[in-house]
């Protein structure tokens, strides 16, 4: 009660910019006239953006009921959750500093300790770190881990969804950077942040990216990414 509290100016706004994303995405698949789908795409750009505004003022109010709140278990759920979506990638200090103020019952327990190991891999996949290993469920119901590409000299990770056109703009470029430098140890892999698997595997498949894996963030209840 008292979390859905917190999120009670948000998550009216995150409701309203849900049920749009779908009809406006179908939108700019039907339309062919370069102009309209400039302008649809215009408005999935603002929903995005929106939807961001909307994270981080949510993540700000969840901050405050932690530090307000440090003995409740709902601090340990929040944390995890939050701790690596994109709203909170630049917020590593601020995640630690509310983790030394819990109660020393939370941080002993099983959800507090895997707090404290999530911390550890969330401190050190900053930008200039070593980027932290992952197992990801793949387009074709297989897994793919970043350790299998630890001995290639060169490893693009593309990072996209279905309904990002500017994202999909790129695939041609990306194409032809593949198909010149795959023999020079370059490999590319494809993280989508789809929630659809249909609207995912209907992309790969119009855009012709299937010819480098392709695995998904939020198709996977076991994704530690």
């Amino acid at each position: 009660l008292t979390l859905a509290l917190t999120h009670k100016e948000t998550q009216p706004v995150r409701d309203s910019l849900a049920a749009l994303f779908s009809p406006y995405r179908d939108s700019l698949e039907k339309v062919a006239d370069p102009q309209a789908k400039d302008a649809w795409q215009k408005r999935l750009d603002t929903l995005d953006q929106l939807y961001k505004q909307n994270d981080k003022k949510e993540l700000e109010l969840e901050f405050a009921f932690i530090a307000a709140h440090p003995a409740s278990p709902l601090d340990l759920d929040i944390m995890l959750h939050k701790l690596h979506r994109q709203v909170a990638m630049d917020r590593c200090e601020t995640f630690e500093r509310l983790y030394d103020h819990l109660n020393e019952t939370l941080k002993e327990s099983k959800k507090g300790k895997q707090l404290k190991e999530e911390l550890a891999h969330f401190r050190n996949s900053r930008i200039g770190n070593p980027a932290p290993d992952f197992t990801l469920k793949e387009i074709n119901g297989g897994a793919l881990s970043l350790h299998a590409y630890k001995n290639k000299k060169y490893l693009f990770i593309d990072f996209w969804a279905s309904w990002c056109m500017p994202c999909r703009d790129d695939f041609p470029f990306l194409k032809a950077l593949y198909k010149k430098y795959r023999l020079r140890d370059f490999e590319i892999i494809g993280i989508s942040t789809d929630s659809n698997a249909d609207h995912w595997k209907r992309a790969v498949q119009k855009d012709g990216v299937g010819i480098w894996r392709q695995a998904s963030t939020r198709l996977n209840t076991n994704s530690v990414i």
